[in-house]
């Protein structure tokens, strides 16, 4: 809630990715109103994996391996040691 719009988006870089796939579908349904084009499922499906997989890697990395790319969760990690 700072403002920070670089920070935000290295926080949740999905947030761009979900932007080009909803113009996207905006763009394919606006050419399928004047009868030029179709609706593919294709983007929404990479972009559902791409998700999945971004999110288990960074839980994965910060919970396994205690790498934290954002440095966000410092305090937590330096009170709480995990052992396994």
């Amino acid at each position: 809630m700072r403002g920070d719009i670089l920070a935000s988006l290295a926080a949740h870089p999905f947030v761009l990715l979900f932007g080009a796939l909803v113009a996207y579908y905006e763009g394919a349904l606006l050419l399928r109103a004047h009868g030029r084009g179709r609706v593919s499922s294709t983007p929404a499906v990479v972009f559902a994996f791409a998700l999945l997989a971004f999110s288990l890697l960074r839980n994965v990395l910060l919970i396994c391996l205690h790498i934290d790319p954002l440095g966000d969760h410092i305090g937590y990690w330096s009170v709480h040691e995990w052992r396994p």
